[in-house]
């Protein structure tokens, strides 16, 4: 697989001695929601997002990302860009008009002012967790809620409500119903 993908072998070493399951092939989403093999590998794990700074350790300084792809799967993805991630799995808000290059270029946009790393994503949703809290939260909630009214309206409650689960969680989840 590693030889397919064009990946370094050892990187499916380290997600199999993380895991101690079978790795496989990612599974992706394309525009139309339908699902392909994706460049990616993925194992499905009981260690939950944990595993993820381990794996990330293993790969300090390599040209691959890790993240859930699912509650109980882990995938690594290879690029220099962490919205790969979010192009493989297709996440957009079809409710709110929002497309999956909407999604991508609110990411990358925020990488230019944020630091954060993306530990999951699918069709619909992505989470981030925060290397360094935000100088202006107010302001960085405000283009939370512009961008993905849900965190607010189905989630927090109210912006103030947000800050603070900001601070205590550290980051975020987006999600689009």
């Amino acid at each position: 697989m590693a030889a397919k993908l064009g990946y370094d072998p050892e990187i499916l070493q380290i997600l199999k001695q993380a895991t101690s399951n079978e790795i496989v092939q990612l599974t992706g989403y394309n525009e139309e929601q339908k699902t392909y093999k994706a460049n990616g590998i993925a194992s499905p794990t009981d260690k939950g997002v944990e595993i993820l700074d381990l794996i990330r350790n293993e790969l300090k300084g390599k040209d691959y990302f890790v993240f859930m792809e699912s509650s109980q799967s882990v995938g690594i993805i290879k690029g220099k860009d962490q919205t790969k991630i979010i192009e493989i799995m297709g996440t957009e808000g079809p409710n709110y008009d929002i497309a999956n290059e909407d999604v991508i270029e609110f990411f990358k946009d925020w990488r230019s002012k944020y630091d954060f790393n993306i530990v999951y994503a699918d069709d619909s949703s992505v989470s981030i967790e925060l290397n360094q809290l935000p100088k202006n939260l107010d302001l960085f909630a405000n283009e939370i809620y512009d961008f993905c009214p849900d965190t607010v309206d189905s989630g927090s409650g109210s912006i103030e409500g947000l800050i603070e689960e900001i601070k205590l969680t550290n980051g975020v989840s987006f999600w689009w119903d």
